[in-house]
């Protein structure tokens, strides 16, 4: 695939749309853009559980910090579980959207641009020697490139193994709008990991063997 350069610097994977602007909504019906968001959410949710990452709550909810999303409880472990967990709601988006039929290259765009939080906080918490690159980037002497897209190939595989849990899972989000971990855990089947201590001091590790998680989203 090829990643493209959009006017501002940030890449996408859908090309920009000449003379079109991000929405709000992404162009869609709001019971659709619930429909969205809450697989956007229920992709991060499930594959955290899946890789061992806690989680306390799922939100559709917005407050004046937050849109819809998930909080995760302190954790320590490897930075790829975090980075794959973070790359499964913009792409679980992505698939209910193709699913949906709802997928114009202009709608799959945008998408995109609504997560620049996620991939945010993925390029900034990457572990020493690496960085996070889209395509053919130049990366800094001494660091090896890691591109996004493997991420989301990864996040990819894991949605498509459960996938139907995933759509569970926003189902009961569209109904409730917040669901605790532990409803999460229920709903999915799967195991609600216990907090596990952390003593690492800031949100970039240093090494590949541990990743603080004290934010949300």
């Amino acid at each position: 695939m090829t990643w493209h350069l959009n006017d501002d610097g940030a890449f996408t994977r859908q090309e920009q749309q000449p003379g079109f602007a991000p929405m709000n909504d992404l162009g869609l019906e709001p019971a659709d853009l619930v429909q969205h968001d809450a697989h956007h959410e229920a992709g991060h949710a499930v594959l955290a559980l899946l890789q061992g990452i806690p989680i306390t709550r799922v939100t559709m909810i917005a407050t004046d910090e937050h849109a819809a999303h998930v909080q995760f409880a302190d954790w320590s472990g490897p930075w790829w579980s975090f980075a794959v967990v973070m790359a499964a709601g913009e792409r679980a988006g992505e698939r209910w959207l193709s699913e949906a039929g709802l997928a114009p290259p202009e709608r799959l765009w945008n998408a995109e641009r609504h997560c620049t939080s996620d991939r945010r906080t993925v390029v900034e918490t990457v572990p020493e020697p690496h960085e996070v690159v889209f395509g053919q980037m130049d990366v800094p002497e001494g660091r090896e490139a890691l591109d996004y897209v493997r991420l989301h190939d990864a996040a990819d595989v894991l949605l498509a193994g459960f996938w139907p849990q995933v759509r569970n899972l926003a189902a009961a989000l569209v109904e409730h709008r917040e669901l605790t971990g532990q409803q999460v855990a229920d709903i999915s089947g799967l195991l609600l990991p216990t907090t596990a201590s952390v003593d690492i001091p800031s949100h970039r590790a240093e090494s590949g063997d541990g990743l603080t998680l004290p934010w949300t989203r």
